[in-house]
């Protein structure tokens, strides 16, 4: 790190550089040291503040905040209410699935067969029946092209449980 020597001091006590003031490395690379302590309070804080600002306007009927680490429900407005498959989450369905599958944990060619639960969520459907079998890659063609709900709910059933495996990461 470099760093300017000033080259005196004023009448007021600043340090006043001289325009010629030589660069020379600095012996050690200067940093803010904060004590445990310190970062303690400032991310109490920083909740605090969070807390204090109101909350977004949502629309939604319900909804569930949920810590993945701690496999908690942090918060939650109707949460138990059955609702129909929105875009975002099987959008995030897909997405979980490849993470599974690239980290080894799936196959796209893993058979399922379509439990009576699937055939019988409302919403778009991709006209799966009870009884069907259908491969990870067939399902979530289903889950995107036609944006099938059953197609969605089948992946999940079949493959939510591995997000909490110690194998899946």
């Amino acid at each position: 790190m470099i760093r300017k020597v000033p080259a005196k001091i004023d009448e007021t006590g600043k340090l006043n550089p001289s325009p010629s003031t030589p660069e020379v490395p600095c012996a050690r690379p200067m940093r803010r040291v904060t004590s445990d302590l310190a970062q303690q309070k400032l991310k109490e804080s920083r909740m605090q503040k969070a807390a204090e600002r109101p909350m977004p306007a949502l629309s939604a009927l319900s909804w569930v905040v949920f810590c993945p680490r701690t496999h908690q429900k942090l918060f939650g407005r109707n949460e138990v209410a059955r609702q129909e498959v929105a875009s975002l989450t099987k959008v995030m369905t897909v997405s979980t699935c490849l993470r599974l599958v690239d980290r080894g944990v799936l196959s796209l060619f893993t058979v399922v067969q379509v439990e009576q639960d699937a055939a019988w969520v409302q919403g778009t459907s991709a006209g799966l029946a009870p009884g069907d079998q259908f491969t990870i890659r067939e399902l979530l063609f289903a889950l995107m092209l036609p944006s099938g709900n059953d197609a969605a709910w089948q992946l999940a059933y079949s493959f939510g449980k591995q997000l909490f495996s110690d194998k899946s990461g």
